[in-house]
């Protein structure tokens, strides 16, 4: 029979494949509109702009024009509606997404601690406050892209500079940003890949912050395979506090995920059989009636004493005197 750090720990491996096949389609999409939007645009962009100094001519050779300056600053504000554009593509689907991740967490935990304790789930402000708010490789997700985008535009610059610089014409200097990308695809697929892994990992940090008196820390979880590297491989099993300690992802194409390692049943009270199955073992019997219909209250103490139990008026120890003797209804009646 396992445990119930055991079958968290399955569970975890289940979003971990989740979470691969979220991040293949995320990637699929957002590849998409690079080769179908982005780079269409930039090179009739790139063709318009070169096109129109070659006729019109430099004003001081091809380092100086004011002309090339334009088409620089052009390219500067093309990436940075592109960095905005990537933003806006992958921000809500990554917290959607961590907010179902954080769910089905509580939810499995909620099923390991049922009659034991109350398992909470992170709100969705708070979910998504630790996805956009909360640093990976210590960048923010805005701040990763904002850098992808200005390391793709000094690229393709670069290309245009070399290209000018040794005559060749806008549709050559068109073909060369084409050369290079495939490997800003690549660089994208890795970003993209680093941003779910990032999302899922502050989702579960989200609802193990919202539960800390039910976690005794928080184990890290490496996938079994050939391609988990020495410092994921390392990591595996180690155990951290809720509030401190590495989370994943370790590093760009990390696949390691987290599991709670929940405190002892005798540490979270235990349990005691109910009428309604297992309860919490420090539920004493006036808490228990308390919560009961009041059909079951009436049966247990008499209409007008579970009447007057109702009201407030008295509680169970009232109904008992000190002799042990359950006392009147005429008698609790002020």
């Amino acid at each position: 029979m396992t445990s119930s750090n055991d079958d968290l720990l399955d569970s975890a491996v289940r979003a971990a494949l989740v979470a691969e096949g979220f991040k293949n389609y995320e990637v699929r999409r957002i590849l998409r509109i690079l080769d179908r939007e982005v780079l269409p645009d930039l090179g009739a962009r790139l063709v318009a702009r070169l096109e129109n100094i070659a006729i019109r001519g430099f004003d001081a050779g091809t380092a100086t024009t004011s002309r090339l300056r334009f088409l620089y600053r052009d390219l500067r504000g093309f990436f940075e509606a592109l960095d905005e554009r990537l933003r806006a593509e992958t921000d809500e689907p990554l917290v959607g997404f961590a907010g179902v991740q954080a769910s089905g967490l509580a939810s499995e935990m909620r099923r390991e601690v049922a009659g034991i304790a109350k398992v909470r789930a992170p709100t969705a402000a708070a979910v998504r406050s630790a996805v956009l708010g909360r640093p990976f490789e210590g960048a923010l997700l805005r701040e990763r892209w904002a850098g992808r985008a200005r390391a793709m535009r000094l690229k393709v610059e670069g290309q245009v500079r070399i290209g000018i610089a040794i005559g060749e014409t806008p549709q050559q200097i068109v073909s060369r940003v084409r050369a290079i990308w495939p490997a800003e695809r690549r660089h994208v697929a890795v970003m993209v890949r680093a941003a779910v892994a990032h999302a899922q990992a502050q989702a579960r940090q989200a609802t193990y912050e919202e539960n800390a008196d039910l976690i005794r820390g928080v184990m890290w979880v490496a996938t079994l395979d050939t391609g988990t590297c020495p410092v994921c491989g390392a990591l595996d099993g180690t155990v951290f506090s809720v509030d401190e300690g590495q989370r994943p992802p370790a590093h760009f194409g990390c696949r390691c995920t987290t599991v709670p390692v929940l405190r002892s049943a005798a540490a979270l009270g235990g349990t005691r059989a109910s009428l309604d199955g297992q309860v919490p073992d420090s539920t004493t019997f006036a808490e228990w009636i308390a919560r009961q219909s009041a059909e079951r209250q009436d049966e247990v103490f008499g209409p007008g004493r579970a009447a007057l139990f109702r009201a407030g008026r008295i509680d169970l120890d009232d109904m008992v005197d000190a002799a042990g003797h359950t006392v009147a209804l005429k008698n609790l009646v002020i």
